[in-house]
């Protein structure tokens, strides 16, 4: 998608049938939301890339149908949220990679869903800029969900604070926060305001 102006954009169906796979590539337009997953219907794999644009909400999974993985890469563009997972509905495992563009905030899970497994990774790729300006990271999901495992490594970028685990509320089992270069101010092995049972950093 290069032109136009979206509200909703879905990678899978709207209220039944499965997808197998679906694949959304958003270039240089605008959205208030993109979804890799369905509406109300389940996507086994989505693969979201973001190239550029102004966008609203990022979500790997879908709006209240679950995903069984999600894969996020981004690669450019303005972002208010990005989810790894759904927005009310959750994934097995959830991937957001991070390569160029200003976000507000990350989540590796969902809006109010969590995830069994996420992975958050800021890496480096020298065929582009990799300017990466994030608010905040967060292995977890923003106002409510369980995530057994969440993981979040920085190998670049410029971040205002960067969480292990979830924002408001929900719980995460372990957290692992890793970091190797970038400019952080605040890091915290946990959540904001939700709990951690075991949380890391390295």
């Amino acid at each position: 998608l290069n032109k136009g102006t979206y509200v909703n954009v879905f990678g899978g169906n709207d209220a039944g049938g499965l997808t197998s796979t679906s694949n959304i590539l958003f270039k240089s337009t605008t959205a208030e939301n993109i979804y890799g997953g369905g509406n109300k219907a389940e996507v086994v794999t989505t693969n979201v890339t973001i190239e550029g644009g102004q966008i609203t909400n990022v979500y790997g999974g879908g709006n209240e149908a679950v995903v069984t993985t999600s894969n996020v890469d981004i690669k450019a563009g303005t972002i208010t949220n990005v989810y790894g997972a759904g927005n009310q509905a959750g994934a097995d495992t959830a991937n957001v990679n991070l390569n160029n563009g200003t976000i507000t905030s990350v989540y590796g899970a969902g809006n109010q869903a969590g995830a069994d497994t996420t992975n958050v990774k800021a890496y480096i790729d020298t065929s582009t800029a990799n300017i990466i300006n994030v608010g905040n990271v967060y292995g977890g999901s923003n106002q409510s969900g369980e995530v057994i495992n969440a993981n979040v490594v920085i190998d670049t970028g410029t971040y205002n604070q960067v969480f292990g685990g979830n924002n408001a509320g929900g719980t995460v089992t372990t957290s692992n926060v890793t970091l190797t270069s970038g400019t952080l101010t605040n890091v915290f092995g946990g959540g904001n305001s939700a709990a951690v049972g075991t949380a890391n950093v390295t």
